[in-house]
């Protein structure tokens, strides 16, 4: 053995005539495991050896629409409860194997990098923690689209707002302070304005200081890749969240202040507030 790898190296550095039986067989041997440069390919095209093996779980809907946001990965694996109306993703992806049990599909499925989870909300917890579980990364994503006037309930028409503009029925923000109101209206909030309009044409706008986002879709896979954060990485998006999931606890027993204490995850002042704070799982799905 040692003779003959001897020999292989020293056929490798004999020059570019020297194309012996045993270097032909090196190269067979290496080739499948060759790496692709970038260059090679030609600007904007991404190796094979960094694109990322990508299962959708919940893709009918809007997790179908999610993958369109990957042209550049490789949907491995797709995972859905009702094949038929998930058609037109599979159809999308005739490579990807198929699945109905999101656990048979961890179970089975070797060489998943990511999913992408699509499912109603009462799934997002178990689903997205298995896969967590089993070291993929997780982009999850809520696709069904909430108003702030579902079930007949619309916040008050703040009094700065002029009586010749409308209250956006459809999405919006309002946040409350101090010195002032601020509207945001429209999915985003990318158009945040102080009301009434004037505050907001005499208000001076501070310099942009802060990095701009690629988009959350390529900022999760530069994530997955990389290790860097995202914009919105739990240390701003965990607490954020907790704020704005407490207002509805609070929204749910009338608007009554309540003490929130953050270390022990508990409202301290309202009992019935903390048996909102969790879903009760069947067996077999907790997590």
């Amino acid at each position: 053995m040692t003779q003959k790898r001897h020999k292989l190296e020293m056929n490798l550095v004999g020059g570019p005539h020297r194309l012996t039986a045993s270097r032909r067989r090196f190269l067979s041997a290496v080739a499948a495991f060759t790496i692709v440069p970038r260059y090679v390919l030609g600007q904007g095209q991404t190796p094979p050896s960094e694109k990322l093996n990508i299962a959708g779980i919940g893709i009918g809907g809007q997790g179908g629409e999610d993958l369109k946001q990957f042209p550049n990965e490789n949907i491995v694996a797709l995972c859905d409860v009702d094949w038929a109306h998930a058609a037109h993703t599979f159809d999308r992806y005739p490579r990807a194997v198929r699945y109905k049990d999101y656990r048979e599909m961890f179970d089975k499925q070797r060489g998943i990098d990511a999913v992408v989870v699509g499912t109603p909300d009462h799934l997002h917890a178990p689903v997205s923690m298995m896969a967590i579980n089993h070291g993929k990364h997780v982009y999850c994503e809520k696709p069904v689209t909430l108003h702030w006037y579902d079930g007949g309930m619309t916040p008050p028409r703040p009094e700065e707002l002029e009586n010749s503009r409308e209250l956006n029925r459809e999405d919006g923000i309002l946040f409350v302070g101090d010195k002032g109101k601020m509207l945001v209206e429209g999915w985003g909030g990318n158009s945040p304005r102080l009301i009434p309009e004037q505050r907001m044409k005499d208000y001076r706008l501070p310099p942009k200081t802060l990095p701009r986002s690629i988009g959350h879709y390529q900022e999760w896979v530069q994530a997955c890749k990389t290790g860097t954060p995202t914009r919105s990485n739990f240390e701003f998006a965990g607490p954020l969240t907790e704020a704005v999931l407490l207002g509805t606890v609070c929204v749910r027993v009338g608007g009554q202040k309540l003490d929130w204490d953050s270390a022990k995850l508990k409202v301290t002042n309202c009992p019935q507030a903390n048996d909102l704070l969790h879903y009760e799982y069947r067996k077999g799905w907790s997590l």
